[in-house]
């Protein structure tokens, strides 16, 4: 880590054949115009009185070299270098010689003297925001003020720096003294190298703010310093959001953190686990964001079906969801996978899910309490099919092992089910009672929507 006094100017938006990225999963910009009118005022200020004026830190490591372009990634004061980009910007179009646009040219576009490169337009900028920004400040910089979205923060703030430096110009400064007031704000400038841990130092600079959540945690993990980060957002991260939802990101990665380790991990150690999972495995961040998504997609149909899977298993999963019985997510990751390597075929997974559901029905009625089912389900493919060749008698074998059982896990008998159905009170059971009362009224043709309907509704 190299820590020093920097400028913003002359250390980070001059220097030519550089670009500052950045990262995806950094918030998009939001200065308030309560912030850009008090560093514009300070800009103002620090010319007029010949002071440096200090705004903050920049922390930022190396990502690549391209097109003899190097690319940083910016860890934190991604809103101080937008805002200062977008006034650049304000001050080429407002003006009034050519020699004035010239020198914000050089200052927001990096030059290829001799076209040795091939630079292409992307490149050229020598600041690149998060995929929602990014165009409209692109759009913006290319003079297509007509196809910017006049809603965004990016146009918001350009304009009114506009206003701001016209009021200016209007008392008699001139656009060349306004930038050499920007030449005078100054920053911490912190470079990370390799030995340097970005994930964990930002962290530490956002444990004031809003905390991270889990997931936010692991995006950044694997994201934060990779030289392709924006295309492992585009082709893991985002569809397994979009798979998972947001709200349910957290309860995912728990799921799979039991997956894949000894225990049952809590959320707020769910983090440290993760990064344990990653370095054990000898992962790179490409494969470990495809494991993900790869369960991702199972928990999407676990949640909310999946049409590759045909009618009848999304029903059953769904029944599955309506007792609340999430636990056997956990078991079902390695069915499906077994799925999907053909090792059973449609129908096996049919039967499973069926005898799933039927097992949780059973257990319920009997009151038999949850508190093992975690356990019971994250061990059981391991013990039903310890020995391969179960797999050739995959549903008999799942059959069998629940009804040898000796624990209170065991296949709830028959007649110990009708009995429980006799004597058990079921009707506080609200969600269970509902589920029966439901299944024997549409057992004929026509179907009757439950939804919105409680169980006084269906009883008589």
């Amino acid at each position: 880590m190299k820590i020093g006094p920097g400028r913003i100017i002359n250390d980070f938006i001059e220097p030519n054949k550089r670009q500052y990225a950045i990262p995806v999963y950094q918030r998009n910009y939001e200065w308030s115009r309560e912030q850009c009118v008090k560093l514009f005022e300070d800009i103002v200020q620090a010319y007029k009185k010949d002071k440096t004026h200090f705004c903050g830190s920049v922390v930022y490591a190396p990502l690549k070299e391209e097109r003899n372009i190097h690319y940083y990634v910016i860890i934190d004061g991604q809103q101080r270098l937008t805002t200062v980009y977008i006034l650049i910007k304000a001050l080429l179009d407002m003006a009034e010689s050519d020699a004035e646009r010239d020198a914000m040219k050089e200052a927001l576009f990096n030059k290829d003297k001799f076209d040795t490169y091939d630079v292409d337009v992307a490149s050229k900028m020598k600041l690149k925001p998060i995929k929602s920004d990014n165009r409209q400040l692109f759009l913006m910089m290319d003079g297509k003020t007509d196809e910017v979205d006049i809603t965004s923060g990016i146009w918001r703030n350009y304009d009114l720096f506009c206003r701001l430096i016209k009021e200016q110009l209007e008392v008699g400064m001139y656009v060349k003294e306004i930038y050499k007031g920007l030449e005078k704000l100054t920053c911490a400038s912190i470079l990370l190298d390799d030995d340097d841990n970005a994930q964990e130092i930002f962290e530490r600079i956002n444990s004031t703010g809003i905390p991270l959540g889990l997931a936010d945690k692991i995006r950044n993990y694997v994201l934060m310093t990779d030289a392709d980060q924006e295309k492992l957002y585009e082709k893991y991260w985002l569809p397994t959001e979009e798979a998972v939802r947001r709200e349910n990101m957290a309860a995912f990665f728990i799921n799979y953190l039991n997956l894949k380790v000894d225990g049952f991990p809590r959320e707020d150690e769910a983090y440290d686990v993760f990064k344990a999972v990653y370095t054990d495995g000898a992962f790179t961040n490409q494969k470990m964001l495809g494991e993900i998504f790869h369960y991702a997609k199972y928990y999407k149909a676990f949640l909310y079906g999946d049409p590759k899977y045909g009618k009848t298993v999304n029903a059953l999963l769904a029944d599955l969801q309506k007792l609340k019985q999430t636990t056997v997510f956990l078991f079902l990751f390695r069915v499906f996978d077994d799925y999907e390597d053909k090792i059973i075929d449609q129908e096996v997974l049919e039967k499973v899910l069926r005898f799933l559901l039927n097992y949780s029905i059973r257990r319920l009625i009997c009151e038999i309490g949850s508190n093992s089912l975690r356990g019971l389900y994250k061990t059981l493919y391991a013990r039903v099919f310890a020995r391969a060749e179960n797999k050739q008698h995959y549903y008999d074998a799942l059959v069998s092992f629940m009804m040898q059982l000796t624990s209170k896990d065991t296949l709830p008998t028959d007649s110990a089910f009708r009995t429980a159905l006799e004597q058990k009170n079921l009707y506080r059971k609200n969600a269970l009672c509902k589920y029966l009362l439901t299944a024997i009224e549409n057992q004929g043709k026509e179907q009757l929507l439950t939804d919105n309907l409680t169980v006084e509704h269906i009883l008589p």
